[in-house]
């Protein structure tokens, strides 16, 4: 084990593997589930590595792991290593929200936005973005700031969209930070003083290091001007 994590932190993911693989086989249950993530983040579209993280990690999941619930939801929302299948998709996620873990939110949040399994509603998907928005997630950010501004499940309110559109490109998503050019080019001076004042309360209550990660929302210059960031 001590070499598989001298290798991790190399950074050297193949040997990290290499050093797991018979722990696991031996049933050692942290090289099964450091595997099973493994296998996850390296699996670049093979679907018998997800199936592997899929079978390693289930039992982890099912004894009440949020992080790995998470991942299970995402495997079947994609199709990762099983079958796609939106419902087992929201089963995982919504065990993991239950918890209180955050980058559950906004993938329920698509989830209602999108119908994908379930009937389209946009005011529970509203209510799942607003949820992830207010702990500072730039995905639930942006998908509640495009439902404002476009009235869907929600009061179509142009200031709140621009607020929350503008703080989700702050936080480096260039869907937003697109979006964002949009609106700005169809709203009043009045009504983006309005919401940056808004946003400026918002991040006023956040901790230091939120702050600090959407310190470009007081530069919109910057927000639309600027280089597109990595996703």
């Amino acid at each position: 084990m001590d070499e598989a994590l001298a290798a991790f932190s190399a950074g050297d993911y193949t040997a990290t593997i290499e050093e797991l693989e018979p722990l696991a086989g031996q049933g050692d249950p942290r090289a099964k589930l450091l595997l099973g993530r493994m296998y996850f983040m390296t699996a670049n579209g093979d679907q018998s590595k997800y199936r592997d993280s899929f079978e390693l990690l289930l039992p982890f999941a099912e004894a009440g792991d949020p992080d790995l619930q998470l991942t299970l939801g995402v495997m079947y929302h994609n199709g990762f290593g099983v079958e796609r299948d939106y419902g087992q998709a929201l089963y995982w996620l919504r065990k993991s929200a239950d918890q209180g873990y955050v980058d559950a939110y906004p993938l329920i949040g698509e989830i209602y936005a999108d119908g994908e399994g379930v009937a389209k509603d946009k005011t529970e998907a509203a209510r799942w973005y607003l949820l992830s928005a207010n702990a500072g997630d730039i995905r639930g950010q942006y998908g509640l700031g495009i439902l404002h501004m476009r009235g869907n499940g929600v009061v179509r309110d142009l200031v709140l969209a621009h607020r929350w559109l503008r703080l989700s490109a702050a936080g480096g998503y260039d869907r937003a930070r697109q979006a964002l050019r949009e609106l700005t080019e169809s709203i009043t001076p009045k009504q983006i003083a309005e919401a940056k004042g808004d946003g400026a309360d918002w991040l006023e209550q956040r901790d230091d290091k939120t702050k600090q990660f959407f310190a470009d929302f007081h530069d919109l210059e910057k927000l639309l001007h600027g280089p597109e960031a990595a996703q």
